[in-house]
């Protein structure tokens, strides 16, 4: 991680050891270096064809998310969620129709985890998709061509 500049990032404990996480050694990083190691499966940077279409296929498995109900049917997503007691993550390259894009987002300290980071996930996701697939169907100077 830290080889693509992904200080933040780190990975500190195995799933599911809640000694690790009692004593604070949590996997962490930032929405901005998820997006970033996207990026790097989105543009190959130093990853073979072959790696970057396997690790594709594996986030383009199909699953339910708040990131995914924020997309209209059909839309192709490659995406990471993640979650424990409350935090909520969801990441992923959304394929709009000729202007993808990534899109990163986290949750702490909510009342309510589960249903506001849902939420919020989901709008977020919702309006990231209406302007890119706005952007994908006009012309540079904003005209919309269908």
């Amino acid at each position: 991680m830290s080889g693509l500049g992904l200080g933040k990032t780190l990975l500190r404990r195995r799933m599911i050891d809640l000694e690790a996480a009692k004593r604070g050694d949590e996997n962490v990083s930032t929405p901005g270096e998820i997006a970033r190691l996207l990026e790097v499966y989105y543009k190959s940077q130093g990853l073979t064809i072959s790696s970057k279409d396997k690790a594709l296929a594996i986030l383009k498995k199909a699953k339910s998310t708040a990131l995914t109900k924020g997309l209209p049917p059909g839309v192709e997503v490659a995406s990471k969620p993640g979650e424990l007691e409350g935090v909520r993550a969801d990441a992923g390259i959304v394929f709009a129709k000729n202007r993808p894009y990534i899109i990163s987002v986290m949750t702490t300290w909510l009342r309510e985890p589960d249903e506001q980071a849902d939420e919020a996930i989901e709008e977020l996701s919702r309006a990231a998709y209406q302007y890119f697939s706005r952007l994908g169907a006009g012309s540079a100077y904003g005209r919309a061509i269908r």
